[in-house]
């Protein structure tokens, strides 16, 4: 058995994870987003919630816990890429 280090394990983890959260992301913002029966100004609210949560925030600190000056740069990157993508979020809701 071969034991992994941390910075190993969240390597592994960031490999794994982001592909499933990126398409976990997708289809449930296209059904929450289509559950009216059509794509609405409203729609693109739990898109940007999930897209600056889960695809961007979690990969995120999965990068940081790696470690390494690039890697927490590109952290830095992705978190205010998901505070955007959460701020368009929050003005879908109060134009709505």
């Amino acid at each position: 058995v071969v034991k992994l280090t941390a910075r190993e394990k969240a390597q592994r983890n960031l490999k794994v994870v982001t592909p499933l959260v990126v398409i976990y992301t997708l289809a449930a913002s296209y059904y929450t987003g289509t559950l009216s029966g059509k794509w609405i100004w409203f729609s693109w609210h739990p898109l940007g919630m999930m897209a600056a949560v889960i695809a961007i925030g979690l990969p995120s600190v999965l990068l940081k816990k790696i470690g390494g000056l690039e890697n927490i740069r590109m952290h830095a990157n992705l978190m205010f890429l998901g505070a955007c993508s959460m701020s368009a979020a929050f003005y879908v809701i109060y134009s709505n």
